[in-house]
């Protein structure tokens, strides 16, 4: 794995070979996952989904080494997994594509800002994909050392809109997706508002003012919404928070001395049961190695 020094950005460089499974047959492809841990106690667990748009991205992507990294030190272990990208609409049966765009056409009817591309087939694909990710970790969650089947979620751009789906899904995919116990939105707002549920996950979004790619309004929309859903949902809309490099800023930017974003990311895992104890990391070497799990 590519892994420069990240030192200037959390002090703590990623170290150490990730375990690599497989985890989903695709016809002749095999999704794989990457398993960070540091080898040691079993710890709760943070499924990881990168960006791109639903046609890039990777497993291994310096920009979220950073973050990994952070997580690792605080005492989680991290799964990162592959979903499909740049599918054509035939990889979905006519039915289930039918379903998808008459759902973005009712979140469109609604306001939502969002590029089709990103409301389509891609966007079912990649979610079905991180939903046999997580059921994969619960299924197997002592091989894969961590404490437990309850797993968080982060995602990313695209990885956010796939795990905002995971928990709240339109009507006729509730049922069919495997959710977060609680799930970190970066720099993604939730995609179909009309599908926000009393009784799904919590769901934490970072959108900032600045981002250029996904429509902050979107996310705003949301934090509308949501109280009147009766919806688990809280947003964060900071006025300087980019698209681009939102996990640089998630680490490094405060809401108050001393409280960075990511100090609130992690007190609303712990408040929702996916946290470990907030001294375990405390006195530990910070050496991540390969998990033999």
């Amino acid at each position: 794995m590519n892994t420069p020094n990240f030192a200037e950005t959390t002090g703590m460089p990623l170290r150490g070979t990730p375990d690599t499974i497989g985890f989903a047959e695709r016809g002749a492809e095999t999704l794989k996952m990457d398993i960070y841990h540091t080898g040691g106690p079993a710890r709760p667990g943070v499924l990881y989904a990168y960006g791109g748009g639903f046609v890039k991205g990777a497993r291994e992507n310096e920009r979220q080494s950073a973050l990994i990294a952070r997580l690792l030190h605080d005492g989680w272990a991290v799964v990162v997994p592959d979903y499909r990208r740049g599918a054509p609409p035939e990889a979905l049966a006519q039915p289930l594509l039918r379903q998808v765009r008459q759902a973005a056409r009712q979140a469109r009817s609604e306001g939502v800002g969002l590029a089709r591309k990103l409301m389509g087939h891609r966007l079912f694909l990649a979610s079905e994909d991180i939903s046999d990710a997580l059921r994969y970790c619960r299924l197997n969650w002592g091989a894969l050392g961590l404490t437990g089947p309850r797993l968080a979620m982060i995602g990313v751009s695209a990885g956010g809109l796939a795990g905002n789906t995971l928990c709240h899904p339109p009507v006729p995919w509730q049922g069919r997706f495997e959710q977060p116990d609680a799930m970190v939105s970066l720099a993604a707002p939730v995609v179909h508002p009309f599908a926000l549920r009393r009784d799904a996950p919590p769901v934490w979004v970072l959108h900032g003012q600045r981002d250029r790619i996904l429509p902050v309004g979107d996310s705003a929309r949301i934090a509308a919404r949501a109280p009147e859903a009766g919806a688990p949902v809280e947003v964060q809309m900071p006025p300087d928070a980019p698209h681009i490099q939102i996990t640089r800023y998630l680490l490094q930017r405060t809401v108050a001395p001393g409280q960075t974003y990511y100090d609130l990311m992690a007190a609303f895992l712990r408040r929702n049961g996916v946290g470990p104890d907030p001294l375990a990391s405390e006195g530990r070497g910070f050496n991540p190695v390969r998990n033999n799990g």
